[in-house]
């Protein structure tokens, strides 16, 4: 088995993994750590927006002497699936065992959370029960469970994925009905939290959040209540740069006063940590920095009995989300691919997610669109060259689509392209004809014989440009066996719904091992959703 490793560090952050969970540490960058901070995140779209804030806001704790840990709970991001089908249970535990963690490998007893919207909620519920949380600060907390899972069932039932036993499905979460109603049962102002830590709610809305919690004013809570800059660009999908950033400022002056970080030995982190492999059904998966200066950061996932690299499929952003995709779906998809028998790499363009877009030295959030992506993927492909893989995929949805597209017809090691819901050829409106960007792109494909597969929902937007440039059905397509047109009936944009996802998933494979196996694909084709969906 080729031995994997980590290519370098991104801004020290530290990979680590424990008890399925995946996670980044951020040692102290002082010799102060006195006290530590773990990060909860949201679920689900506040999981996305707020994934690169609470980056960003790790490594100034770490800056002002707290070393941090942020993680996903199981189910969620690049976490393993939960043992459990109770999600809420899961994620609770998950939270003690983070902070377990925390406190053995930092040395500490003085914990500090805090909480993203249903993740506030997550980290007072686990300030209530242990006895070694200094501080606890909530962002943007749900105040109740019953009107957070009345959001859930609402989003669940318009995408018609509410289950006839009374389960949901948002996104990637399944909600049983145990899970529902005990999240119904919860209230924030009831939690019997200690009067000793300080607690500070961070809201757009800070005088109604204190009205909410006036129960605990009245218990001698030390509870201050306000604004923090940037809330409203964290909570609502950021597909495009250029809004204000979380600005944490008011957050650091609160925990310097509230809980300062204390004077006792740094932790010095990696001989104690060891290698942050997630060995999950089927699959074994390792992080990876990489690029010039480490600056990229993915994650490889590989089949568990995997013998020799040889092909690999690297997977793009959708849209300004994370790695793991719209959903989940690229990390869904990754390990679909690997229990296939296919390794693949998913991971952040410069500036979105995990990795590091400096400029001027800030760190800055780079649009979907509008930013070239030639460079980062030139350096994945590097990455994995040298780990002695010899075949590759580019696979994204979406914007990863557009930039998969390009990044395929610019670098000739790429062999294979995967293409679902592609919202457009060009940034720029154009005629078809023999010198639109859209037949130029094409034809490069089918004259090097880059097996190229288009897939999309059959009422997705981006197949009206498709269309105009290729005739209805892709008719006008090169004839050239390497170039497949396909639409799929009833997936939305993002596969948000789990049935979506494993159909792309399904043909996304077959599609791979047509091709690897010597079998040339069909040109075009319609088909129709699977029976396994509502």
């Amino acid at each position: 088995m080729t031995e994997l490793f980590l290519t370098g560090e991104s801004g020290s952050m530290m990979p680590v993994t424990f008890d399925g969970c995946f996670g980044w540490f951020h040692p102290a960058s002082s010799g102060r750590a006195g006290a530590a901070v773990l990060l909860c995140p949201g679920a689900s779209q506040d999981f996305s927006n707020g994934y690169r804030p609470f980056r960003l806001l790790a490594a100034r704790l770490a800056e002002a002497g707290y070393a941090t840990l942020r993680f996903d709970y199981p189910g969620t991001g690049d976490s393993a699936e939960p043992g459990s089908a109770n999600l809420w249970a899961a994620w609770q535990e998950s939270i003690t065992k983070a902070a377990s963690w925390l406190s053995a490998h930092v040395g500490t007893e003085r914990l500090v959370l805090i909480g993203l919207r249903i993740g506030g909620t997550l980290a007072a519920m686990a300030a209530a029960q242990r006895g070694d949380v200094a501080g606890l600060a909530l962002i943007e907390p749900c105040m109740t469970g019953r009107s957070y899972v009345s959001q859930l069932v609402t989003e669940a039932r318009l995408r018609g994925a509410q289950q006839p036993d009374g389960s949901i499905e948002v996104g990637e979460l399944h909600f049983t009905p145990e899970c529902l109603e005990q999240m119904r049962g919860v209230e924030l102002a009831r939690f019997a939290l200690p009067p000793a830590p300080p607690v500070s709610v961070f809201s757009r809305a800070p005088q109604k959040a204190e009205a909410r919690l006036a129960d605990w004013q009245e218990r001698d809570i030390k509870l201050s209540c306000g604004d923090i800059g940037g809330l409203d660009a964290m909570l609502r999908p950021s597909h495009h740069s250029g809004e204000p950033e979380l600005e944490p400022a008011p957050l650091l002056d609160w925990l310097r006063r509230a809980v300062p970080p204390g004077a006792t030995p740094r932790y010095t982190g990696r001989p104690l940590l060891g290698p942050a492999i997630l060995n999950l059904p089927g699959c074994v998966e390792t992080p990876l920095h990489f690029g010039d200066s480490g600056h990229l950061t993915g994650m490889l996932c590989r089949p568990a009995l995997d013998r020799a690299p040889g092909f690999a499929m690297i997977i793009c952003n959708a849209g300004g989300n994370p790695r793991h995709g719209f959903a989940r779906f690229g990390v869904e998809c990754a390990r679909a691919l690997a229990r296939a028998g296919f390794a693949s790499l998913r991971f952040d363009f410069a500036g979105l997610g995990d990795s590091i877009h400096d400029r001027d030295g800030a760190d800055l959030q780079t649009d979907p669109f509008t930013e070239d992506r030639m460079a980062d993927i030139s350096a994945a492909l590097n990455a994995l060259e040298e780990l002695r893989f010899g075949r590759f995929a580019l696979h994204g949805l979406c914007s990863g689509a557009y930039h998969a597209l390009h990044g395929a017809c610019a670098d000739p090691r790429v062999t294979m392209l995967l293409a679902v819901n592609l919202p457009w050829f060009s940034l720029q409106h154009e005629r078809p004809g023999p010198r639109s960007v859209a037949q130029g792109c094409v034809d490069r494909l089918a004259v090097r014989g880059t097996a190229s597969l288009f897939l999309f929902g059959d009422k997705d937007p981006g197949l009206k440009p498709f269309e105009r440039h290729f005739g209805t059905g892709g008719s006008l397509l090169p004839a050239s066996s390497a170039i497949r047109f396909c639409t799929v009936s009833g997936l939305d944009h993002e596969l948000t719904a789990g049935w979506m996802r494993r159909a792309v998933a399904a043909r996304i494979i077959n599609f791979i091992r047509e091709p690897l196996g010597g079998n040339p694909p069909h040109n075009s084709a319609q088909e129709r959703a699977p029976h396994d969906h509502p």
